[in-house]
């Protein structure tokens, strides 16, 4: 889609990419490191998101996002986190709202993120997805791995992906199939009915 693609911001150089990872403190998956070689998300202010309507962060944004969550587990650890009920799967995710580990890539309008878990729960994986924030009960891992979220997204563009319009006419993508207005609200349906990428 044009509307799209011309959102997309220009590539972030491997100088860039490396200086998040020294700040973060971990190596990025390389699919996402292709991803960022590829553009460096999209800016703020644009409604239309590339992932299933979540906007993708440029790198800077998403260092932003966990510099603020760390110098909040720093200044106040007593209420850092912001205890959630759980995830799903059980355990899979550490039972807090924010983490200073945890690389948000996606964003939608709603305060939900997508996020690369580098703190798995004892029942997790290094290096899953999750989705969390914008006060929902539970933390959901998408995938067992970047690259198993991006084959998915995927086969997901390809036969259950609808396109519908914002009131401002930008386009904006949302799954045909459980059909909600934020990508993070059809993850319960999704786990449910087993239509999640945990392999």
């Amino acid at each position: 889609m044009p509307e799209i693609d011309a959102t997309f911001r220009g590539p972030a150089s491997e100088a860039q990419l490396q200086a998040a990872e020294r700040e973060f403190g971990f190596p990025l998956p390389e699919i996402l490191r292709e991803v960022y070689r590829d553009t460096d998300g999209q800016p703020w202010g644009v409604l239309t998101g590339c992932l299933i309507g979540m906007r993708l962060l440029p790198l800077e944004e998403s260092l932003t996002v966990v510099r603020g969550v760390r110098d909040f587990y720093s200044e106040m650890p007593e209420f850092a986190g912001d205890i959630v009920s759980g995830s799903l799967p059980p355990d899979a995710v550490q039972g807090v709202g924010s983490h200073p580990r945890w690389w948000p890539f996606a964003m939608d309008g709603g305060g939900g993120t997508l996020c690369v878990d580098f703190a798995p729960g004892p029942a997790g994986r290094m290096g899953q997805v999750m989705g969390s924030g914008d006060g929902r009960l539970n933390t959901v891992v998408v995938a067992w791995t970047v690259a198993g979220f991006f084959g998915w997204y995927g086969e997901q563009l390809q036969a259950n992906v609808v396109v519908n319009r914002l009131p401002s006419g930008e386009p904006h993508l949302e799954l045909r199939h459980p059909q909600r207005p934020f990508f993070l609200d059809s993850l319960p349906h999704l786990v449910k009915a087993g239509e999640l990428p945990r392999a």
